[in-house]
């Protein structure tokens, strides 16, 4: 995975309070193990609220499609974190009357 260990880890969103940083874990391919050529997406779980984030995989020139696989997935991994889990956009801490449900 060309140094990746399996989990992606997001700072600048956290201070050293006591709020744990999402990490993206449980990364694997959804085809078969034997061939994984016929792999069609890459997912991975929240460690904070256990949702999957699934990505299509990548269609490359080349003969790999790992690497640009993998930086869809964080990529959708770090959105995920904005809109799940970060202070400005939590909505569950937003009045009902500001999230226009009243």
């Amino acid at each position: 995975m060309s140094g990746i260990q399996g989990m992606v880890k997001l700072s600048g969103l956290w201070e050293a309070g006591g709020m744990k940083k999402p990490e993206l874990t449980e990364m694997g391919w959804l085809g078969p193990r034997d061939e994984m050529d016929r792999a069609s997406h890459r997912f991975g779980k929240c460690s904070e609220c256990h949702e999957t984030i699934c990505v299509e995989k990548a269609v490359t020139d080349g003969p790999s499609t790992g690497p640009e696989t993998n930086e869809t997935l964080y990529e959708a991994f770090r959105t995920h974190v904005k809109l799940k889990h970060s202070e400005e956009f939590n909505l569950a801490a937003m009045p009902a009357t500001e999230r226009h449900e009243a």
